[in-house]
């Protein structure tokens, strides 16, 4: 947001977000890959899991029934 700010004061004029969001995110995402000595892996791109749908749901209701069975 600071340097939206800062940004709209130098040049007088809105920009698009993505002409500052973007270099920062990827500068950023870059030192942390850096620095965590994974830049290979963050240029290749890695593989990735697919984590299992948990339906919030249910473990709400199970949560709210177990705690009226600890009450009784």
């Amino acid at each position: 947001m600071v340097l939206t700010f800062i940004i709209l004061m130098v040049m007088k004029t809105g920009q698009p977000a993505l002409l500052y969001l973007v270099p920062c995110t990827l500068l950023t995402s870059s030192v942390i890959a850096w620095r965590r000595k994974e830049m290979k892996k963050f240029w290749n791109g890695g593989s990735y899991e697919i984590m299992e749908q948990t339906d919030n749901a249910v473990n709400e209701e199970n949560s709210i029934t177990g705690e009226a069975q600890e009450v009784q």
